[in-house]
């Protein structure tokens, strides 16, 4: 349908390659941004350069259209800029049953009420692989949570997606609003399609997130900074018995994996270097909230709360699943929280 929405869409129609010649074109000229997807898909952060353009136009009293297939979520930030925030949503709604041509009384093809089946055949996993190509990372693993991971017998996981997410399913045809307001699955009697499609694009998604720098940094940040708290606290407490007294009953366990990994001669965990470093995110919060080391003066509801929200980020990130949107907003929270808090 995308060819016949821009063919419908009044004003003059530009590329961002050519944003610098926007102010050229006749100042009664409407634009027709056709092709704004390609700022969240670029290896360059070039959305701030199209922005300036916009606003340079909106300035001149012309109107503005952004066409995108990438929803909102999907662009990267950009310090400063609110003309994604601020643009105005338009967003093709799904066809009404009185819409669809078929005589009284037939049944409507398989897939309705998305309006591309009535334009362009029955529904197939392939369209929908399409639709989550173009979605962005972060709203294809909103999506798997809500429909996989909550409940996977119903769509009840939806209504736990944050308004942006809700509006680049609407945008991608795949979520509707019903009468209450509640986002409900647009592909009907056709949901095991999308589960097929989805399962699919995820397994063959093999690009690394553009936050997937931050988030590992942000990581090996926090749990080297945990390390150093927990090595610092058992010291002043245990003095050179520090490594047998540190682990909270995990000494066989650990000396185990250390054997096992790269000191074979270790007899004792008092002959590793640092045992610490062989216990897993959760091992070690756990011990810090444990009343050994006085959780380190820091409140426990902190300790919960950061086992709650990091420690999902690190499982994704050692299974290699796909990151969240949110993961890199977590990892940098937690980080400035922990230098802060911790003294060393």
């Amino acid at each position: 349908m995308r060819e016949a929405i821009l063919d419908g869409l009044p004003g003059v129609h530009v590329s961002i390659d050519d944003r610098n010649a926007w102010s050229d074109l006749p100042s009664e000229s409407s634009l027709v941004i056709t092709d704004l997807d390609r700022c969240a898909t670029s290896h360059e952060n070039i959305l701030g350069e199209v922005r300036e353009s916009a606003l340079a136009a909106l300035d001149d009293g012309r109107m503005v259209c952004l066409v995108s297939r990438a929803p909102r979520l999907a662009f990267r930030s950009v310090p400063g800029s609110s003309v994604l925030e601020d643009a105005a949503l338009a967003i093709s709604s799904p066809l009404d049953r009185e819409e669809l041509e078929v005589a009284d009384g037939d049944p409507p093809p398989a897939g309705w009420p998305l309006p591309a089946v009535s334009f362009g055949g029955p529904l197939t996993a392939a369209m929908l692989t399409g639709a989550l190509a173009e979605m962005g990372e972060g709203l294809v693993t909103a999506l798997d949570h809500a429909i996989f991971e909550v409940d996977p017998r119903s769509a009840d996981g939806l209504q736990f997606l944050s308004a942006r997410e809700v509006e680049g399913l609407r945008g991608a045809g795949l979520v509707k609003l019903d009468s209450s307001g509640v986002p409900r699955l647009t592909t009907g009697r056709s949901t095991s399609l999308l589960k097929e499609a989805l399962s699919e694009h995820i397994s063959h998604s093999v690009s690394p997130s553009d936050r997937l720098a931050d988030v590992v940094s942000g990581l090996w940040l926090i749990e080297r900074l945990l390390r150093a708290a927990v090595r610092t606290a058992a010291i002043d407490k245990f003095s050179d018995a520090w490594r047998s007294n540190c682990l909270g009953g995990l000494n066989a366990e650990v000396l185990r994996r250390a054997q096992l990994d790269s000191s074979a001669a270790a007899k004792t965990v008092g002959d590793l270097r640092d045992p610490l470093e062989w216990l897993t995110l959760g091992e070690l919060v756990d011990i810090i909230r444990g009343n050994k080391f006085d959780q380190l003066g820091v409140e426990s509801a902190i300790w919960r709360k950061l086992q709650e929200q990091l420690i999902p980020v690190r499982n994704r990130l050692a299974h290699v699943r796909l990151l969240k949107a949110q993961d890199h907003e977590v990892v940098q929270m937690w980080s400035s929280t922990l230098k802060g808090r911790l003294n060393l």
